[in-house]
Order: C-alpha cells, then sequence, then structure tokens
C-alpha cells in the first residue's frame, strides 16, 4: 500500500499470464517457519502497517477524489488459482482502505464481502486462529461513517492486522497468504498512485510531496517487503507479463533505487515514475488475469 510505488492506459489491456515461482532449485534455500515468522513478526510492526494502511489518507488531505473505477473487479474468487487469490486479497484489503478513507459504504462492504470469499475459497481459517477484528472495525465504521475519525480508524486496522500476524505465521500455508497479499497491498497502491499522478491532478505536486513524508511510506516499506519475500526464500519469483517471466521483486528494487538517484530533474523523475506506474498497472493485469486466459 501502495506508496513509493506510487494505471487505465492502453497499456493496461496487455494479454498476460501468471506464473507461480521459480523451480526451487532458483530459489534460496527455505528457512524453519519459526525463523521465517521471528523474522516477519519484527518487520511488519505497528507503525509500518500504519504508515502503510495511512497513505491514502494524507493523499486525500492534498485532494485526491473517490475514483471507484480504480478498483479491482469483485467477481474473481472463482477464476483464480491459489497464488492469484493470495495477491487478490491483498489488492481488496486497498481497495477496501480506499473506499473507506472516502466512506464509500457500499464499495467497503463489497470489498470485505470478496477479501472473506477469498479466504473461504483457500480456507485460511484451518490454518490460521484469525481474531477477525480487522474486518469488525471495519464494518463499523462502513455502517456509520458519520461517526468516523479515519486517523484513528487507521490506527485501530493497523493494530487489528499486526494482531493476526503471529497466526498467519503459525503455518506455512497462512503464512504465504500474509506475504502475497502484502505485495497486493504494495502492487494496488502502485496502480492508484499511478492513475492519480497521470491524471494530472491541480495538486499533483502536494501528492508527491505527501507520498514521500514520512520517508517510510516508500523506502523502508520496499525493503520491508522485499527482507519478507527473501526470508522466505522467494525473492527470486517471477509473475508473466506479456510471455516474459519477471522478478515481482524488481520493481520493488527499482523503486528503493529511485529513491537515491543523483538526478533529480523533473524529466528524470517524471521518467523514473512512468516506468514504476506502468510495471505495477501491467503486474497487477498479470496476476488478476484468471487462471487459463
Amino acid at each position: 500500500m501502495r506508496k513509493f510505488s506510487l494505471w487505465l492506459l492502453s497499456w493496461l489491456f496487455l494479454t498476460v499470464s501468471v506464473q507461480g515461482a521459480e523451480p526451487p532449485s532458483a530459489q534460496s534455500p527455505a528457512k524453519p517457519l519459526e525463523q521465517i515468522a521471528a523474522e516477519v513478526d519484527h518487520l511488519l510492526v505497528k507503525d509500518k502497517i500504519f504508515n502503510r494502511f495511512d497513505l491514502l489518507r494524507r493523499l486525500q488531505q492534498q485532494g485526491l477524489t473517490w475514483q471507484p473505477a480504480l478498483l479491482a473487479p469483485n467477481n474473481l474468487v472463482d477464476k483464480l488459482d491459489e497464488p492469484g487469490l493470495r495477491f487478490y486479497a491483498g489488492v481488496k484489503l486497498l481497495d477496501a482502505l480506499y473506499a473507506a478513507t472516502f466512506m464509500q459504504k457500499q464499495a467497503v462492504a463489497d470489498s470485505i464481502q470478496t477479501i472473506e470469499a477469498i479466504n473461504e475459497r483457500l480456507d485460511l481459517r484451518s490454518y490460521a486462529d484469525l481474531s477477525g477484528s480487522f474486518f469488525t472495525t471495519l464494518k463499523k465504521a462502513a455502517a456509520a461513517p458519520e461517526t468516523v475519525n479515519i486517523e484513528q480508524l487507521i490506527d485501530q486496522l493497523a493494530a487489528d492486522y499486526v494482531k493476526d500476524i503471529p497466526p498467519l505465521m503459525s503455518n506455512p500455508k497462512s503464512a504465504e497468504y500474509l506475504i502475497d497479499s502484502l505485495y497486493g497491498v504494495t502492487i494496488e497502491t502502485g496502480y492508484l498512485l499511478g492513475q492519480f499522478y497521470r491524471n494530472k491532478l491541480p495538486e499533483e505536486g502536494q501528492v508527491m510531496q505527501a507520498v514521500a513524508k514520512p520517508d517510510i511510506g516508500i523506502t523502508e516499506w520496499m525493503r520491508t517487503l522485499e527482507s519478507l519475500f527473501a526470508a522466505a526464500g522467494r525473492a527470486e519469483e517471477t509473475v508473466q507479463v506479456e510471455g516474459k517471466p519477471v522478478a515481482k521483486m524488481a520493481l520493488i528494487r527499482e523503486i528503493i533505487a529511485n529513491r537515491t538517484a543523483e538526478d533529480r530533474s523533473p524529466e528524470a523523475i517524471k521518467k523514473r515514475r512512468d516506468s514504476v506506474y506502468t510495471q505495477a498497472a501491467a503486474i497487477r493485469a498479470a496476476l488478476l488475469t484468471p487462471t487459463g486466459h
């Protein structure tokens, strides 16, 4: 979430398909689940989750508007394979946060319903004893939006999310869900931000300031995501985009590199941003393409 990364132009309609992880021999040696869980628990602290979830609120303060056409469809649950569903859960989580930021009750409800359908299809609760407090908090806020302080809501949602990390990391299946869904949150954030940027809103300069403050919103989150994939032995995992394997972490590493690039001219910054946004949209389209299409 995103931003960072940070959409419905012609290149969105690429013909793409999904490829899972590369063969085990191409991956880093797998660590024991307990070790991975400890690393994830160390990486995914509340402040990082809050910052990621809170990004759209900060952007809203700079004049961003509600654009429901940017949401991912809600009808893909029966059309994606398991890796695609895990990614899809993260995409719809970001969609739910986007809708909640703008107090769009029906869109929040639709996104939550989709996530719950994904979790049911993956039989997630048979692997992880989840509290359910995240969805409860979000549903209550959506039911009475006039009573909501959005910053307090995001803070509570971050706390709820962090509470479910240990049970998710207690089983390899649910651990995969956590990591893949966070990748989905990140790519969907990049997709949304790219749409805003490409639409050249009058407040675009302010928008980019909001994205960049604080720095943890981009650089630190990307490093966290990269570390999560590395801890799980999935650093070299790829996705097929237009028939070519693209490393999932390549875009994440590019974003980190962009933050320290020496050339800060407007032309160079725009070129780097366009590259990030285009890749985010292509990866999103690839992973949300129904299996067999």
